[in-house]
């Protein structure tokens, strides 16, 4: 495998990530799934007519049974025959089976078997050359992933305003005469198109890895849709070129080796991300916790001060009994409380310093303003 497979490989990838990110962000995730099964009996219809994988006629007739099961499935949701997630597995389950049924019947050992569809043929992407006045120009895959990925952008940069509007507010799309169903309806066909024309190279796996994961790990860094576009189209070559790196020195599938290879960058992703990720979200919830309880035990310094009652120093039976934390973490929390200096030691007394009042002061400003805003909107809603 050469720099002419990566360069396949990696136009192929591009193409299907960067439709994968309004895929991602309208929530439609499940949809790259469909397609990736659905336009399989495309292929197949497509390619007993023209016995030609690479053949325009069989692109085109893959692309609209593509498109075809997706207005399939939004006809069921619409009219409320079946859920959303139900009426994807419902018709990508029929459309597969019935072409897992003719390539096992008739199409074995062909450019569309089931090793084929699985995992793609990037390895040999290169070995179909487009000639013309007998001329060769280059692989056919290379124009193919070509023309769709300039399509892809082209409908990215034009129509980002619009598809911006269309997926996250129809509403506000309706008001301003946008048509947000003709908007989202281009964006499937274009979906339907770049699956089918990226087939021969990915496979249906990869397809979903590639349009799904990238813009996963992506979107909890990006704080724009642009940013996210962007972003998607690095991580996607950082992760096409790496995937093709160790496929070649392991001697590994290209297709199955970039799927792994995504799943493991999101895995990543999910675990180590500051804020979001496992660790992250669990160190921050820890934090908050512990916040919470020195601010619970200030409180209970300042209710005592309001009636007049001190708390010993040596004894902290009251503290035990009011806030039933055990004697560690009372020990625990009033040291921290004095590291801070909110609390101070006077004959043998704890009581609250100036900054300890400040603190417990704005604090509690703070919630009863919150109150009012909430109530406020409850009444508003």
């Amino acid at each position: 495998m050469g720099f002419m497979t990566w360069l396949i490989l990696l136009i192929s990838a591009l193409s299907v990530s960067i439709i994968g990110c309004f895929i991602v962000l309208s929530h439609k995730s499940m949809l790259s799934d469909a397609l990736a099964h659905t336009t399989l009996l495309g292929i197949v219809i497509g390619f007993a007519l023209t016995r030609d994988i690479n053949s325009p006629l069989l692109l085109f007739i893959a692309g609209l049974i593509g498109y075809l099961s997706l207005a399939m499935i939004e006809w069921l949701v619409q009219k409320k025959m079946a859920s959303h997630h139900d009426s994807i597995a419902l018709i990508y389950s029929l459309f597969f089976a019935i072409a897992i049924i003719i390539i096992s019947l008739y199409f074995r050992n062909t450019p569309i078997d089931l090793e084929a569809v699985l995992f793609g043929r990037a390895e040999f992407a290169e070995l179909k050359s487009l000639v013309i006045f007998d001329i060769n120009i280059g692989p056919v895959a290379l124009y193919i992933a070509g023309l769709m990925l300039a399509l892809n952008v082209v409908f990215a940069v034009v129509f980002n305003k619009e598809l911006k509007i269309a997926i996250f507010d129809q509403s506000l799309a309706l008001l301003g005469g946008l048509l947000p169903t003709i908007i989202i309806n281009v964006l499937m066909a274009l979906t339907s198109f770049t699956t089918v024309m990226n087939f021969n190279v990915l496979g249906s796996i990869a397809i979903i890895a590639v349009m799904i994961g990238p813009s996963l790990s992506v979107k909890f860094f990006a704080k724009s849709q642009e940013q996210m576009i962007i972003l998607t189209i690095l991580l996607t070559a950082i992760e096409t070129t790496l995937a093709f790196i160790i496929a070649n020195g392991l001697n590994l599938p290209l297709a199955p080796s970039l799927s792994t290879l995504i799943f493991l960058v999101y895995l990543v992703v999910v675990i180590f991300h500051p804020t979001r990720g496992v660790i992250g979200a669990s160190v921050i919830r820890s934090r908050k916790k512990s916040n919470y309880d020195l601010i619970s035990l200030l409180i209970h310094f300042h209710h005592h001060e309001l009636e007049g009652i001190k708390i010993c120093a040596n004894e902290n039976n009251m503290i035990i009994n009011h806030l039933h934390w055990s004697k560690k973490k009372i020990k625990y929390y009033l040291r921290k409380a004095k590291n801070k200096h909110y609390i101070v030691e006077i004959n043998s007394n704890y009581c609250l310093s100036i900054q300890g009042h400040n603190y417990i002061k704005n604090y509690l400003l703070r919630n009863n303003e919150e109150e009012v805003y909430e109530s406020r909107d409850r009444k508003l809603s």
